[in-house]
């Protein structure tokens, strides 16, 4: 299911780019997409004749002749809005990184993952720091080490949470990315350098939104031509479903024609 949630993101939001930044230009698509539709309509009409002249559409058929126009139509922009993908990936990747700093059942989640497994390192005292089913809400942190350990696990459950809400886009991305401990321990000396305070676990999420980004960069000219090619193939199919009901139920009307016919000579 989050495939195709996926999908239907990435469709809706590079369209909706495109109508924003190029007012004039999406127009002037959706009107070829309105003429290639028409001129789509008016083969699924008449192609039955080609093969019984007195043949007629049904009413299925016209129906889903017009729904099949209205995916061409707006299948014209869809495919030149994939080139504003790059900008749709930082936005879900920047959406998806707020809203799972904001999400306490999540937080909630990962602390007591990380509460038990610093507690197994066995060098911190906890005797101050109660389990999370007791209320604790902390985890000690005086030394590096668990600093550094609990920021990686956060990472990198951040990263999988990504996996899991979209699958589509960590296929391309190929194998799950990791943030590195160097990568963590850098980011913490810097933030030590200019601050006092505990380090926030929420810069760790924002590491892992920075992975994601840089594992996924060098797949969009890749994921930019597959969108266009799924979305050619898509009318392709849905209009080889179409033709074909036409011409074998117009064939059909042939034998039935010949049937009477032959009938009638013989009587």
């Amino acid at each position: 299911m989050n495939y195709l949630l996926n999908l239907f993101t990435l469709f809706g939001d590079s369209n909706l780019l495109l109508a924003n930044q190029d007012k004039g230009h999406y127009t002037l698509l959706l009107a070829a997409g309105f003429l290639l539709a028409i001129i789509m309509w008016f083969l699924c009409f008449y192609f039955g004749r080609l093969f019984f002249k007195p043949y007629r559409l049904t009413i299925g058929q016209h129906i889903l002749s017009a729904l099949l126009a209205m995916m061409v139509m707006t299948t014209v922009p869809a495919y030149f809005s994939a080139s504003y993908m790059q900008q749709v990936f930082q936005k879900i990747i920047m959406e998806w990184r707020d809203s799972l700093v904001n999400d306490a059942v999540w937080d909630n989640a990962e602390f007591k993952l990380e509460y038990y497994e610093i507690k197994k390192l066995g060098k911190e005292d906890f005797s101050k720091f109660p389990p999370p089913e007791q209320g604790g809400n902390a985890i000690p942190k005086t030394i590096g080490e668990t600093i550094s350990k609990v920021s990686q696990m956060r990472a990198n459950a951040a990263v999988a949470n990504f996996d899991t809400t979209f699958p589509l886009l960590s296929v391309f991305i190929g194998a799950t990315p990791k943030v590195s401990a160097n990568v963590i321990n850098q980011d913490i000396n810097t933030y030590f350098k200019s601050n006092a305070s505990t380090y926030p676990l929420k810069n760790a999420v924002q590491l892992a939104s920075n992975q994601i980004y840089v594992e996924l960069q060098p797949q969009i000219p890749r994921l930019i031509w597959l969108y266009r090619l799924g979305i050619i193939l898509k009318v392709l199919f849905w209009y080889t479903i179409c033709l074909s009901w036409i011409a074998y139920a117009a064939l059909g009307q042939i034998r039935i024609y010949s049937a009477h016919r032959s009938s009638s000579i013989n009587s």
